[in-house]
């Protein structure tokens, strides 16, 4: 159970790499945890890139993280060429409980919370300006007792007022 972009762009890309690269013969030293740490550490700076004002610059930050997806498949195929035999070599199964197979998990996992922490801090530190900027009207409920200027329509007892603010 793949994302879209996993299935059709991520996962081909990845094999097309190793295809024309040929990483897992032509580079013997690179093994599968040196992609998965070098994805991982691609992750720091895509996610300071995130947090960053500019909606240029948090959209490099963005394609950086998609880059990082990108060679998190590249392990994977890296493993399954240098690793398993036959047709084993073209399928999405992964070892395990292996070393690498947690090496991959650990440098996931960091690279997920830096991204989500990179949001969060951005909108923890941007929301006000955000609201004040979108010019959407926002609807809330006046106290009880209150006047208000419109009346929603009436669903039988469900009747409330409404109060259309904008900034």
């Amino acid at each position: 159970m793949e994302d879209h972009l996993s299935c059709h762009l991520l996962w081909p890309m990845g094999e097309l790499t190793e295809q024309y690269l040929h990483i897992s013969r032509g580079y013997p030293v690179i093994t599968p945890n040196h992609v998965s740490l070098f994805g991982m550490f691609l992750a720091f700076p895509a996610a300071r890139l995130t947090y960053a004002s500019s909606l240029t610059v948090r959209r490099i930050g963005i394609g950086l993280f998609v880059v990082r997806l990108w060679i998190d498949g590249i392990d994977g195929i890296v493993f399954r060429m240098q690793k398993l035999m036959g047709a084993d070599k073209h399928t999405q199964q992964s070892i395990r409980l292996s070393s690498g197979w947690w090496v991959d998990f650990v440098c996931d996992y960091v690279s997920g919370i830096l991204f989500v922490y990179a949001i969060y801090a951005y909108l923890r530190n941007n929301l006000s300006k955000l609201q004040q900027v979108s010019g959407l009207p926002i609807t809330t409920c006046p106290p009880a007792g209150f006047p208000s200027k419109t009346q929603s329509p009436g669903f039988g007892k469900y009747s409330f007022p409404v109060t259309l603010q904008s900034f």
